[in-house]
């Protein structure tokens, strides 16, 4: 049989065939075309042929394409717009139901696909093996309705979006031994130590990654390590996209079971499990808790739990200028950072630990000025309301508010009218006043009226 007898007989099947996979007249000639030239030049084509059901004619059952081979197809997914695939490989064969829809795709070697989004975002994977499953479509002109996809050796992600909602684009990608797309809910599950990157500003690693195709949210589950650096670029761009960070410079560091991202508010959400909190870092400055959440607008970091004194927070600050160097450890039932104002609100059972005592109340904020240059970061104010107690060695005092200010370093105590502050210390006894005053600088405690106004002195061991 001739080349023109094998395009006599099979150039009308086969343009049948195209038309219902593209849906257009003009892309399915030219898909035919292309077939016919592939198997012309180098026997590129092979197309297998079935009895058709009650009839002399045959049907095809399969189609192979070798060497750098290309099928474009219109696919639509459940409760999804149809849109253009393109899948490459070195061999493709694909299999057809009764000769006339798509059944599956198989590629080998240099496998590719890449899809047109509703949203305009390009989604491109490559790996070393993938196949397609289809279902059968609604009605014979309907475009194929792609199931799932299976894709293994050397899986690579790429999303690219079109028309971001904040910022420039954020390019997605990922990288994983394997990867399960199932079309129904847009989801492509990673496995084989997954890695995803988003752009330069985030960096993950967990045993699983599934990733939401559709909306770029994804959740990640078991040995969460996530990564983030601030974005470069022009001051507005990258504060409209700085993550929070915890007074340090560096990049930020968060270890997790389990997270949760969301692309168009780039929020995270990372948990902890039974016995162990998630944690995250910064230089020298540390938060944990079963529950940490990023969100970038406003630029805040949040942790918090479901019992109390869960979470646990760490800053390396100075105290004063007799402290050159130290920490800050705070426990409380929930933290509220703001990455902007650098004011971190402490709630519920908070207890404060710094080099000159202990503190403990019902609410506590501090405002850290973060270290630059050759200088260290330091606790610039903080404010302790609800319950405060203040234990010091050799001395004791309770109030119901309490402002430090770095600039004079001095604790000043105070009350209510019928609750005044007081302190108990091992010379004086029992003192009460209007106000309370202690002053790190020669460890002395004014006590401003009422009967008891006095100066004390009582040397604080550091």
């Amino acid at each position: 049989m001739t080349t023109d007898d094998v395009v006599s007989a099979n150039q009308g099947r086969l343009f049948g065939i195209a038309y219902r996979m593209l849906g257009e007249v003009g892309e399915a000639e030219d898909a035919v075309q292309e077939a016919f030239l592939r198997w012309t030049r180098a026997d590129q084509a092979e197309i297998a042929f079935v009895p058709a059901h009650g009839a002399t004619k045959s049907e095809p059952s399969t189609i192979t394409l070798q060497q750098n081979a290309v099928a474009t197809l219109r696919t639509v997914a459940p409760h999804q717009p149809p849109q253009q695939t393109t899948v490459r490989a070195d061999k493709l064969v694909a299999t057809l139901a009764q000769g006339r829809h798509l059944r599956t795709i198989t590629g080998t070697g240099h496998a590719e696909i890449t899809s047109l989004g509703k949203n305009g975002a390009t989604n491109t994977t490559h790996s070393d093996v993938l196949h397609l499953t289809f279902a059968p479509p609604a009605h014979t002109s309907a475009p194929a309705q792609l199931v799932s996809a299976v894709e293994d050796g050397h899986v690579v992600l790429r999303q690219t979006p079109a028309h971001p909602t904040q910022g420039p684009a954020q390019p997605i990608t990922a990288w994983a031994s394997h990867a399960d797309y199932t079309a129904a809910d847009q989801t492509v599950r990673l496995r084989g130590q997954p890695r995803l990157q988003q752009a330069g500003t985030l960096q993950m690693s967990a045993d699983t990654i599934d990733y939401q195709r559709s909306s770029g949210d994804a959740l990640a589950t078991g040995s969460v390590k996530a990564t983030y650096r601030q974005p470069s670029g022009s001051a507005s761009s990258a504060a409209s996209q700085a993550l929070p960070q915890l007074g340090g410079k560096g990049a930020t560091h968060v270890v997790a079971a389990r997270a949760k991202f969301s692309a168009t508010k780039g929020d995270a959400w990372f948990y902890g499990a039974s016995g162990r909190a998630a944690r995250l870092w910064q230089d020298g400055n540390s938060v944990s808790a079963p529950v940490i959440q990023l969100r970038r607008n406003p630029q805040e970091l949040r942790a918090y739990g479901p019992g109390k004194d869960t979470v646990n927070t760490a800053f390396a600050a100075v105290v004063g200028a007799k402290a050159p160097s130290g920490m800050v450890r705070v426990t409380s039932d929930a933290l509220t950072y703001s990455g902007k104002s650098h004011l971190g609100d402490f709630h519920g059972n908070v207890q404060a630990v710094d080099a000159f005592g202990t503190m403990r109340a019902a609410v506590i904020t501090m405002r850290i000025t973060p270290a630059r240059d050759n200088r260290p970061a330091q606790l610039e104010q903080m404010i302790a309301t609800g319950g405060v107690v203040l234990t010091q060695p050799g001395r004791r005092a309770v109030g119901t508010k309490l402002v430090y200010t770095a600039n004079n370093e001095r604790y000043v105590l105070t009350g209510r009218p019928h609750a005044l502050p007081y302190i108990v210390d091992r010379v004086h006894g029992k003192t009460t006043g209007a106000a309370l005053i202690f002053n790190n600088r020669n460890d002395s405690v004014e006590v401003n009226g009422g009967e008891g106004s006095a100066v004390t002195e009582t040397s604080i061991p550091h």
